[in-house]
């Protein structure tokens, strides 16, 4: 009997152990651009952000070549030792002393003392076939080093395309890997990497998501319901590592009933642990941030719910949020009907984890959340009934009672020093968390569009209730929140939403009591609640 493979999201994927994704046609692209035509084949960088793929894809394609193409010796090297490297020249010395080991080379090995001498090398003198070379995790070297090399890679290059010198070039192709791509080394000064003969590896599609749970099903034969392995992959948007974590932890880690079927419940269990599992990923990612100010600010921006920001892959903040995995660019258009790039977080789980991570940054609650300690709490939750309007009227009491202290050290726009908006969505989270964390009711919040708008679903069993956050602009912003929040709830397919607005503003009785009035939604008959909450 054949061994079964497991999902993976620890280094390399090895095929007949791990559940992967082939992609044949990224490979057999990758093999066309590296082998490329009678002009020589092309230097390229191979990107993505991490946990992509990369290396597995390299190592692929390098197979692909090695088993059908006899022409070439194929290199494959990191350079992850190396971080700590001073100077380019040493670099290169590592990889001289690595080529050699890699080809068992007979000659005496050359010292490399200049850039010349590290081009010299690359000649028919030492190798008796072209070279095909891999450099993994290329960006973990200093930016000054990376630019040295980029540059002797140049005058490398340049052999190929010189016609007196075309015969005694032997680097015939070069693939950097790195999450540097769009902005790295391609702008450092006579870099010779073209950014259209970069090869960037993407998410992956539904249909390979859907394959790789599949292939479990078949070989395991223990069957995953289908809206589980869509909700992964809606969770994911497919980005491999996640993926295959999910996957560990759904099909291994908590997986102890291997005769049952996993279903919602299951995969709802998992993700309620997942917080409480190591993950570099996640690590990773939140470091990211935090060790990043602009960054930090950057997405709290990305919280508010007022207008969306314009993607530029030359804004170096963009970019590095980019790479890392935290954000990336959506196709939209503006309120003029022209086509722009907008900047939508990675995928939900991503950004839930986000707004999780800086919803517990907020000062602890030393408060208590009843100003009335005495208040039968039973009168607005209980193991089967709660009621959202009167616990909002607790928080609004709330917040009257602790506004100064609550929010003294709160982040704060460098623009005109008010409180981040995403501040007051935080706030309102971990409020309802703490509130409803001894019920059995759950409650986790929704990111729809993958930027600004933001739900709170409330949920015991199959009884659900929605939340929308909106900060509160002007009447037509009203109007429009009422109507897309009747389109959400029809969408979870409730009969009824509460629309909660946050404003700064004092607003008269009489007019919050006429604003606050229950909307009826026309298309949909969706009742629809609205709020205002006064921070």
């Amino acid at each position: 009997m054949s061994k079964k493979r497991i999902f993976s999201s620890y280094g390399t994927v090895i095929p007949c152990n791990h559940y992967f994704a082939p992609r044949l046609k990224l490979i057999e692209k990758g093999k066309d651009i590296l082998i490329g035509d009678k002009n020589g084949g092309h230097y390229i960088t191979v990107w993505a952000p991490r946990q992509s793929g990369k290396s597995t894809t390299l190592m692929n394609i390098f197979g692909e070549i090695r088993r059908n193409n006899k022409d070439f010796n194929i290199v494959s090297l990191t350079v992850e030792s190396q971080f700590r490297a001073k100077d380019s020249i040493a670099v290169m010395n590592y990889l001289v002393k690595q080529i050699y080991n890699y080809l068992d080379l007979k000659l005496d090995k050359p010292v490399i003392e200049t850039p010349d001498d590290f081009i010299d090398f690359f000649t028919d003198k030492y190798f008796p076939k072209k070279i095909i070379m891999i450099i993994d995790e290329f960006d973990i070297l200093e930016q000054d080093i990376i630019a040295d090399l980029a540059h002797t890679f140049r005058e490398i290059y340049l052999k190929i395309i010189n016609t007196e010198e075309k015969s005694k070039a032997i680097l015939h192709s070069l693939a950097l890997i790195g999450i540097r791509g769009v902005l790295g080394i391609e702008n450092q000064k006579g870099s010779p990497f073209n950014i259209q003969n970069s090869l960037r590896i993407p998410a992956l599609t539904y249909d390979e998501v859907n394959k790789m749970f599949h292939d479990y099903i078949d070989e395991h034969k223990q069957v995953i319901d289908q809206d589980v392995i869509d909700d992964i992959f809606h969770e994911t948007q497919g980005q491999p590592g996640l993926v295959s974590w999910l996957g560990e932890l759904l099909t291994d880690h908590f997986n102890n009933d291997k005769e049952s079927n996993i279903t919602m419940f299951n995969w709802r269990q998992v993700y309620a642990r997942v917080n409480g599992i190591p993950s570099t990923f996640l690590l990773n990612l939140i470091c990211k941030v935090r060790e990043n100010p602009d960054a930090e600010e950057l997405i709290l921006q990305l919280f508010q719910t007022k207008e969306k920001v314009e993607f530029l892959f030359s804004d170096d903040l963009h970019n590095y949020l980019f790479l890392n995995g935290i954000i990336r660019p959506s196709d939209d258009f503006d309120d003029k009907g022209k086509p722009i790039l907008y900047i939508k977080f990675t995928c939900q789980f991503i950004h839930r984890k986000l707004f999780e991570h800086f919803s517990r940054q907020l000062k602890s609650r030393k408060f208590h959340l009843l100003s009335d300690p005495f208040m039968d709490i039973e009168a607005v939750i209980n193991d089967s009934f709660i009621d959202i309007e009167g616990i909002l009227d607790l928080y609004q009491e709330y917040i009257n009672e602790h506004r100064e202290d609550l929010f003294k050290d709160a982040s704060r726009r460098k623009t005109d020093l008010e409180i981040c908006e995403a501040v007051f969505h935080f706030d309102l989270y971990r409020y309802l968390y703490s509130f409803i964390e001894a019920s059995k009711w759950s409650i986790h919040p929704e990111f729809p569009t993958g930027n600004g708008k933001i739900d709170l679903i409330i949920q015991l069993d199959d009884t659900i209730y929605g939340i929308e956050l909106k900060s509160f602009v002007d009447m037509t912003e009203y109007k429009k929140a009422r109507i897309q929040a009747a389109k959400y709830a029809k969408s979870l397919k409730i009969s009824y939403i509460t629309l909660v607005f946050f404003t700064e503003h004092n607003l008269p009785e009489k007019k919050k009591i006429e604003l606050e009035e229950t909307y009826i939604d026309s298309n949909t008959n969706i009742e629809v609640k609205p709020r205002f909450i006064k921070v």
